[in-house]
């Protein structure tokens, strides 16, 4: 439980604002990567959260211990390979993590150079999956956007804006002071959108000075003839 104590503010801000931040950028990115913005507005019912069946396949962006143990674990004994992004602060935690399962970590940790720009973390996770093992498809592979900074979970979820590319995350647990207890089961996210007619755009209601305005604006018209 040290770890927990030991965490900033800021880094905890992190860990709270990571999920939010995805969950509204898979909304708005899936939307526009189906183009249905010019001609529909979608209806989004609800986040379909659903804790996800084990995957052969996890992509996990290192910032606890606790969190990645769990994540590896509950998907095994399906789980075959896990890769690790981490920062240079964070690569011992990782190579801890992969020492614990050397046999699903085969590769080294990959070390995200700018832990605030997503858009390395989208060619990182792009290359994970174009470069996966021959026996896996994408969909055996599920990417945990909970983890490192706000921007990495924005650059995993550009990354995976495919329906080939399932997303998770591992929520984290808390106590009746709201403080870090421990981890729960990943969920996984799944949107359904019902299409219905565009809705008209309501006319504003004008204000006290717009009707003033106006009708002064008549009376003087109205003086000029």
């Amino acid at each position: 439980m040290q770890w927990l104590l030991s965490l900033t503010p800021g880094v905890l801000q992190n860990i709270i604002a990571a999920p939010i931040v995805a969950i509204l950028t898979i909304i708005l990115m899936r939307l526009w990567y189906r183009r249905r913005w010019l001609l529909w507005r979608p209806h989004i019912d609800q986040a379909n959260k659903k804790r996800p069946v084990p995957h052969k396949g996890l992509i996990l962006m290192v910032s606890q211990h606790t969190a990645c143990r769990h994540a590896i674990q509950y998907h095994m004994p399906e789980l075959q390979y896990v890769w690790l992004l981490c920062s240079k602060d964070t690569e011992k935690l990782a190579q801890k993590i992969q020492s614990e399962f050397p046999k699903l970590c085969h590769a080294k940790p990959i070390i995200i150079n700018d832990i605030y720009d997503p858009n390395e973390y989208r060619a990182i996770i792009d290359k994970i999956y174009n470069e996966r093992p021959a026996e896996l498809h994408e969909t055996d592979i599920i990417a945990d956007f909970n983890g490192m900074t706000s921007s990495g979970s924005v650059g995993m979820v550009l990354a995976c804006l495919s329906d080939q590319r399932p997303l998770e995350y591992t929520r984290p647990k808390f106590d009746q002071d709201r403080k870090i207890a421990g981890t729960l089961d990943p969920l996984e996210i799944q949107l359904t959108w019902e299409m219905v007619q565009p809705v008209p755009a309501q006319k504003r209601p004008r204000s006290r000075r717009e009707k003033t305005n106006a009708s002064d604006d008549a009376a003087n018209a109205a003086a000029d003839t």
